[in-house]
């Protein structure tokens, strides 16, 4: 009997799958559970629309994810903040106050999205990683300096 799981079975297959399986095994187990159904005309075609709605939409996110790196990459962030005689932050500058002043600046960037190895504490020039998207990074270069 073929099925389509509609999630992910161990030993099976994963999720949006179209699979053969005994009867036994679908009737019993797979179809009560809400793990799969079964794999009429129908079903296929709206699995077949689901997986191109949604890549579309990755193609989307992806575009927009590249033009945002294409936007950050020639920007410079200055970020004034407060600091002591030699030069150390008190506190530290972390991904979400970055965040915050890329906002200010009319770039909608998350904090998860900033990759930040350890907090900033000394002020200077810093080139940080942005992955706003799985297969899309950039370089944002910040100016920390005292404010």
């Amino acid at each position: 009997m073929k099925v389509i799981l509609l999630k992910d079975v161990k030993g099976q297959g994963k999720a949006g799958e179209v699979i053969e399986v005994s009867p036994g095994y679908a009737k019993n187990f797979l179809l009560p559970s809400g793990a799969a159904k079964e794999a009429s005309a129908s079903n296929l075609n709206t699995i077949k629309l689901q997986k191109e709605a949604d890549d579309r939409k990755r193609a989307e996110e992806k575009k927009e994810a590249l033009e945002l790196v294409a936007k950050v990459k020639g920007t410079v962030l200055k970020i004034a903040i407060k600091v002591s005689e030699t030069g150390k932050i008190f506190g530290a500058l972390t991904s979400a106050i970055i965040s915050d002043e890329l906002k200010k600046i009319g770039i909608d960037l998350d904090k998860k999205k900033i990759v930040l190895n350890d907090p900033i504490k000394m002020i200077g020039v810093y080139d940080l990683t942005i992955k706003p998207y799985a297969e899309v990074s950039g370089i944002l270069r910040i100016e920390v300096v005292g404010g």
